[in-house]
This record gives C-alpha cells, structure tokens and sequence, in this order.
C-alpha cells in the first residue's frame, strides 16, 4: 500500500477518535481515546487492511512527535508552576517517587514472572506514569523496548491507569476522614487555586491553523537538527530522546512569547491531533498476539500503583499533611497525565483542574529523564 494512502487512512481515524470523543463521549467511558487512536490501527493492520511494516511510521514519530509537543506545551507558564508552592510540588515529588520505587520493587518482586527484557516495558511505563505517552515513546527508543513488550506496557498503561483512575473518582467522599488522619488543612486548597493559571480552552480558529502548522514545522526541523547533533549513549540517550527534550524546552520557551497565543485558537487541539497521529503510527507495528501474555504485567502494574499510593498517603498525607484532594491530584497529574489530572482534581474542588494540569505538565517535563533513570536501575534487577 503505498505511504500517502496508509497516511490517510490513520488520519481518518485519528479524526474519527477526535470528533467522536467530543461529540459522543458515553463511547468512550469503557474505551478511552488514547486506547482507540492506538488500537483501530493494530487492528488494521492485523486484518492486513494497512501494512505491519513501513518506512512511513517511523516518519511519522520522529516529525511528528517534535511538534506536537512544540504546540501542546505553548500555554504553559513555568513561573505558574513554582507559584503552586512547597506543599503542592513536595507533593508531586512523592508522587513521583512512588512511580519510581514501585517500579524498582516490581521488578524485584515479580521480575521472574514476567517475559525477557520486562525491565525495559517498566522503563517506558515508568516514563508515562510520571509525564505521558511522549516520554513513554522517548524511553522506548532509549533503552530498546522490543515491539511485544511495548504493546504489553501500553495495555497496562491503559487498563490499570484508567482503573486507577476510577479508584481516584471514588475518593472524594472520603476527604474529611483523610485530612482529620494526616492532620491536613484543607483550607490551603483555596489558596492553591487562587495561584494557579485559568486552564486555557483551545478553540479552533481556521485562520491561526496555518500559522500553528509553520511553527509545529519549525519546531520539528529545529529538535530534530539538534537531536543529530547531540551525543548519542547507547542503551541510555537514544538520537530521538534528545529530540523530545529539545522540543520540550522549545515548546518551554515559546511559551514565554506572543507565540502562546495560538493555544487558544487551536494550537493545542492540533498539538493533540499530532500526538494522536504519532500513537496510531506506534499501533499499526504492534502484534496483538503480545496482548495475551500481558496477565503478568497487568498483575504487576496493579501492584505497582498500589505501592505509590500506599507511599503517597503515608509520606504526602501523613508526613507532608497534604489533602487527600492534593494527593490525588498528584497521583493522576503522573499516572493520567494533563488530560486526566484535571478532571480528577475538579472532582475533589472544582477550583482545582488548573493545579493538576500544571503538576502534570510537570510531570511531563521529567518524564524522560527519570524513565531512563528507572531503566538503568531495573536492568541491573532483572533475573
């Protein structure tokens, strides 16, 4: 199948996912978006409808991928994100911490359980359970994930966050009982909302779409001529790793400039189409036969998040007196990421969303690194 029509067929899905989700969201209470952008190509490709293998996939994640973070990361204010606190950032630093040592005690625990090279799946995982999908992407091609044990991590990333997720939801009721036990103030909530920038709404603007393309491009181009020029450490710093760092401290830094107003005219919502596009490349490689032996990384995910919120409640709750609405709220903004966090954090207060999505996009500054820390430290541990 030639390449421009593979390309279009992914980009009507994509497009599909995108407008249903908005349109009819009841679709996709048991099957999120990121799983079908993901899965209808996999299946595609399956059914032989697209090929398994094509240079245009591989295209596809190293242009791509660069700008969608130039765009999705446009209208973030660094400065909003030091004004969030002690509390609030000492928080998420235990939420991260517990990302990273649930991870390291998996692969101690459970190691022998699970297929050759899972130290490697855990790596990637452990990147999009503190930043996203982008860092996942980025430590896999650092430390050589093997496609099977990819499509293994990605089904555990979906069905074990997404239930982690719900746990989550479930919790607001509980508040009062957890705050009087961690002897927390939950006053300080107010004043965390009150620092934290308005979340910005991305609406689509038809005459701002081309100027959000040119940038996206440029900002592709610019991490991309960077990323051949940085040193390379094999097993550790992959050429695509640099190029998603660079990106991300472009996209950074942009922000600071008249160049973020186009997330509110629809460069976020094309930022998100893009990563959508670089995800439906990465499905159409995967073998749907590695979701069968999955049984064990899912036990282990589960596991895994049960150890970072038992570390959360004692350390955040007990020890930082932090809310259980700020816990959870640092607990989503890693394992769900700035689509996700919010919502969980307007669950417990509605005052709340514009915290998590900034401790999430936090978390997705630090994703990459500490995902190839975690990959350094597990290998080591594996049987």
């Amino acid at each position: 199948m030639p390449a421009p029509l593979i390309a279009v067929v992914l980009l009507a899905l994509v497009l599909g996912v995108t407008i249903l989700a908005e349109r009819r969201p009841r679709l996709f209470r048991r099957l999120p978006p990121v799983l079908a952008v993901y899965a209808l190509p996999a299946v595609a490709s399956g059914a032989g409808l697209i090929p398994r293998v094509s240079p245009l996939y591989g295209a596809l994640v190293e242009n791509l991928l660069p700008a969608s973070l130039t765009l999705l990361f446009l209208p973030v204010q660094l400065p909003a994100i030091l004004r969030l606190g002690p509390l609030a950032l000492s928080t998420m630093a235990v939420s991260v911490l517990g990302i990273l040592s649930g991870a390291i005690a998996v692969q101690l625990l459970l190691g022998s359980l699970l297929p050759e090279r899972a130290w490697s799946g855990i790596a990637a995982l452990s990147a999009s359970w503190i930043g996203g999908s982008v860092n996942m992407v980025a430590v896999k091609a650092s430390v050589g994930t093997p496609e099977a044990i990819f499509t293994q991590a990605v089904v555990v990333d979906v069905t074990v966050a997404y239930s982690w997720m719900a746990l989550l939801m479930a919790l607001p009721g509980q508040q009062a009982r957890f705050d009087r036990w961690s002897r927390a103030r939950p006053a300080l909530l107010e004043r965390l909302a009150e620092l934290a920038a308005p979340t910005v709404e991305s609406r689509l603007v038809p005459g701002a779409l081309g100027l959000a393309l040119a940038l996206a491009a440029a900002g592709s181009a610019l991490s991309r001529l960077a990323g051949m020029h940085l040193p390379e450490l094999p097993g550790v710093v992959a050429r695509l790793t640099w190029v998603v760092l660079v990106a991300t401290a472009l996209g950074l830094s942009l922000a600071a400039t008249p160049a973020r107003r186009l997330a509110e005219r629809g460069g976020t919502r094309l930022g998100g189409i893009l990563l959508y596009l670089v995800l439906a490349a990465i499905g159409a490689q995967a073998d749907l036969g590695a979701v069968a032996r999955a049984p064990a990384f899912v036990l282990a995910g589960a596991v895994w998040l049960l150890l970072h919120g038992a570390l959360l409640a004692l350390l955040g709750g007990r020890v930082l007196r932090a809310p259980l609405a700020l816990c959870a709220t640092a607990s989503q903004a890693c394992v769900g990421g700035p689509v996700s966090a919010p919502i969980v954090a307007a669950a417990f207060r509605p005052g709340l969303a514009s915290v998590g999505l900034l401790l999430a996009v936090l978390g997705n500054v630090l994703g990459t690194p500490l995902g190839i820390l975690c990959g350094l430290v597990c290998r080591p541990l594996a049987p």
